[in-house]
């Protein structure tokens, strides 16, 4: 008899640390499953950025200033400090004669770039 409420004690046992190590592993799925959904996110977000700056270089390249500033703006709604998105605006407006705000983005650009000496 006491060996049978020993056997059913032990069984107990297991299965509470058992189903305790489910929980566990499930809330590790769930950490697992949110960080790959940042990941996913992150990348989406750099294939957008890519798609609307390259969009924006083939615009340009066939004349159409105004859609390759609009694909730019996109790309700056994705990444707001990147230098090269600045530069791309500062030649764009300069085909469309647009100086003043050819500047003001072309000055940006060079303040966002770290400084290179030629010796």
């Amino acid at each position: 008899m006491a060996g049978k409420v020993y056997f059913i004690f032990l069984l107990l046992l297991l299965g509470v640390s058992f189903s305790g190590l489910a929980q566990n592993d499930s809330l590790s799925q769930v950490y697992i499953a949110h960080k790959n959904m940042e990941e996913l996110q992150n990348e989406q977000k750099e294939l957008d950025f890519q798609n609307f700056f390259f969009e924006a270089l083939q615009q340009k390249a066939i004349g159409n200033f105004d859609k390759a500033i609009t694909a730019l703006e996109n790309c700056q709604s994705i990444k707001n400090n990147d230098p090269s998105v600045e530069f791309e605006f500062a030649k764009n407006y300069f085909e469309l004669d647009q100086y003043y705000e050819a500047e003001i983005y072309i000055k940006k650009a060079l303040e966002k770039v770290p400084k290179i000496y030629i010796c």
